[in-house]
């Protein structure tokens, strides 16, 4: 995505914590001004608020990745953390084939490389512990 130079300006004016006025006057503009920037700074990112856009840039993602997923994708990225590719399949009734077709556009998509690079993000938003090392999930998941 791409910001105008006045939107990172601003993004960054709402990341030190400024309010609208405050904005304005760091900007040179009005009020109404630097709502309209912020309003598309919250457009871009896909949030509806200050405290969102603020959450979403501390967990260094973007909710628009997340989002371009299919809901299959998104089944396939979450299992892939605690299952093998045949169990993913089995579960969702796929090949194992189709798994890693699915695996590599949710990579691609989310900008992963591998699947520790995925648990990664999967903790950054909340969608698994953060942190959480795939393959100690998995000898957790078998010893239990």
């Amino acid at each position: 995505m791409t910001l105008t130079k006045t939107e990172r300006r601003v993004m960054d004016l709402i990341l030190a914590g400024q309010q609208h006025k405050e904005i304005a006057d760091s900007i040179g503009r009005s009020v109404r001004t630097a709502k309209f920037h912020a309003g598309n700074l919250y457009v871009k990112h896909g949030v509806t608020s200050r405290e969102e856009l603020i959450r979403l840039k501390q967990s260094g993602g973007s909710k628009l990745e997340w989002d371009k997923l299919l809901d299959q994708e998104k089944r396939a990225a979450v299992l892939s953390v605690l299952n093998t590719r045949a169990e993913i399949g089995r579960q969702m009734g796929v090949s194992e084939s189709k798994v890693g077709t699915l695996l590599t556009h949710v990579y691609r998509i989310l900008g992963v490389r591998h699947e520790k690079g995925l648990a990664a993000y999967l903790g950054r938003h909340g969608l698994l512990s953060a942190g959480a090392d795939p393959v100690e999930l998995r000898l957790v998941k078998r010893m239990a």
